[in-house]
C-alpha cells in the first residue's frame, strides 16, 4: 500500500498552543493535496479506550474523529469498499502522534444544503488484533513462547500495518 496525502487540516490553540496537522491520505494517490476546514472549536479528537471493564489494560486501542466543513466535499466522498483505503495521520509540532484507518460504519453527516458539516472516525486496529493468529511465522517470530514480551507486542503491532513509533515503559512501582 502507498498512500498518497490528498486532504490537509490545521487546526491551532489546543491546550498548549500547538499546532495540530491532519493529513487524510487515499490508498494510490497521487496528486496536489487539498486543504480542508476543521467544524468547531476542537475539530479534532483521539479518546484512548479505558473501559470500565478493564481500567489497567495496557494496550489500549484509540480512535480519532475528525470534524470537517467544506462546501466542496462531503461524507460520501469517502466511501469505500476497503477498510484501508483511507488513511489518517495526525502530527502535533511535526512529530506523528496518531495513525488509524477510517471506520466506515462510524461517518455521520447532517442532512444540510452545503457547506457540508460532517465527521469522519478513523480507528487505530489495535481492537481488530484479537482475532490474528500469534502461530504465523513473520518479522523473525514464531509461535515460540521463548519470545520476549516486547517481541510479542511489536509483532501484533505491526499486523495493524500502520507505522506508529514503538515505545515501551515499565512501571516501577507495584500496583
Amino acid at each position: 500500500m502507498s498512500y498518497g496525502i490528498k486532504y490537509t487540516l490545521t487546526a491551532y490553540g489546543n491546550q498548549s498552543n500547538q499546532t495540530v496537522l491532519v493529513n487524510i491520505e487515499q490508498d494510490g494517490y497521487v496528486g496536489a493535496s487539498t486543504a480542508l476546514t476543521g467544524e468547531g472549536r476542537s475539530p479534532i479528537s483521539i479518546q484512548y479506550d479505558a473501559s470500565e471493564d478493564n481500567v489497567l489494560a495496557t494496550i489500549r486501542g484509540a480512535v480519532a474523529n475528525v470534524s470537517i466543513l467544506s462546501s466542496t466535499i462531503d461524507a460520501t466522498t469517502f466511501v469505500s469498499n476497503s477498510d484501508t483505503e483511507w488513511r489518517v495521520s495526525i502530527y502535533r509540532n511535526s512529530g506523528l502522534i496518531y495513525q488509524g484507518f477510517l471506520v466506515q460504519e462510524e461517518t455521520s453527516q447532517k442532512l444540510l444544503f452545503p457547506p457540508f458539516s460532517f465527521t469522519l472516525q478513523f480507528n487505530d486496529g489495535v481492537v481488530l488484533l484479537k482475532d490474528q493468529s500469534y502461530g504465523k511465522t513473520v518479522y523473525g517470530l514464531s509461535g515460540d513462547i521463548n519470545n520476549s514480551i516486547a517481541k510479542v507486542i511489536g509483532y501484533c503491532l505491526r499486523l495493524t500495518g500502520l507505522e506508529l513509533p514503538l515505545r515501551f515503559f515499565m512501571n516501577v512501582w507495584p500496583l
